[in-house]
């Protein structure tokens, strides 16, 4: 039996048959700190692509993140959100612009 990584099955040979994506390289595609990832990881793992554990190392398959971020880019290319800001009344206590405007609407329509 031979150990990983010298001829057995270990990381280096399968990184020849699957390409593997550090945590690291991954945290750099997402513009996230390493650690952020890190967190990710164990609180919010949705945010990432799927997850490989082997000998210990946290791993990602590249046809994964591939995945991963072909379904992002989808998303993004969806229409952004409508604005709803004008749907719906601000909350708290209204701006003085918004209260003069109020006054000087009900004013004008008092005098007409």
């Amino acid at each position: 039996m031979t150990p990983c990584g010298t001829g057995g099955w270990g990381l280096s040979v399968l990184d020849q048959i699957y390409k593997f994506v550090t945590i690291d390289e991954v945290a750099t595609r997402l513009c996230v700190n390493k650690f952020t990832a890190y967190h990710w990881l164990t609180k919010a793992p949705e945010r990432l692509p799927r997850v490989t554990r082997l000998h210990g190392r946290v791993l990602f398959l590249e046809r994964d993140v591939r995945a991963f971020f072909e379904a992002f880019e989808v998303a993004r290319g969806a229409p952004a959100h409508e604005d709803v800001s004008a749907s719906r009344p601000r909350r708290g206590r209204p701006r003085k612009a918004e209260e003069v405007a109020r006054r000087g609407a009900t004013t004008a329509g008092g005098a007409a």
